[in-house]
């Protein structure tokens, strides 16, 4: 009778999580940071400072999801524009001593979407991130080390907002017509 009991309690859990899994994939639920699936989407061809972190990380983003960026605007479906990225930081509290307890992280990109004839798709766009840390004289090499992790993850989150906002912009794009 027990195990009987014990049994029936495994298989109600079971069919409660498989339900929940159901439900939220059906809503769209992701986790955070996580593209999932995501769609190929068309051919890019990506404008702003070459060789910088954020377009490094998005060349490298764009092909993992099975995306061509491509090196000729005109072969492009959408042209998207780095227009600026800034990283910067800011004392969050002090000790009674006067020295530096905690730090914030900002992180900013602007960026916006055209066609090759440079149509407006998508108006100047700006996503903002902050994270905080704090900080210990004692441990300056590894809170440098924890401050370039945060920034980098701070990156790779815009890097993934930018790819869901052209995610979301791919069916307004016209389809040829027949």
């Amino acid at each position: 009778m027990v195990y009987s009991y014990k049994i029936y309690r495994f298989f109600l859990f079971l069919l409660v999580v498989c339900l929940l899994s159901l439900v939220l994939d059906g809503c769209g639920f992701r986790l955070r940071g996580s593209l999932g699936s995501a769609a190929a989407l068309p051919a890019i061809y990506l404008e702003g400072m070459p060789g910088s972190a954020i377009m490094v990380e998005l060349n490298e983003t764009l092909h993992s999801i099975g995306t061509e960026v491509v090196g000729d605007r005109a072969l492009a479906v959408y042209v998207l524009k780095i227009i600026n990225e800034q990283q910067n930081r800011r004392i969050l509290s002090v000790s009674s001593a006067g020295k530096v307890q905690e730090y914030e992280l900002y992180y900013n990109v602007m960026f916006g979407v055209s066609d090759p004839q440079g149509n407006i798709l998508l108006d100047d766009q700006k996503i903002s991130l902050t994270r905080g840390f704090s900080f210990a004289e004692t441990d300056v090499l590894a809170k440098g080390s924890e401050q370039e992790s945060l920034i980098e993850g701070m990156r790779q989150e815009a890097v993934q907002g930018i790819i869901r906002r052209l995610q979301a912009l791919s069916p307004r794009v016209a389809e040829p017509e027949s």
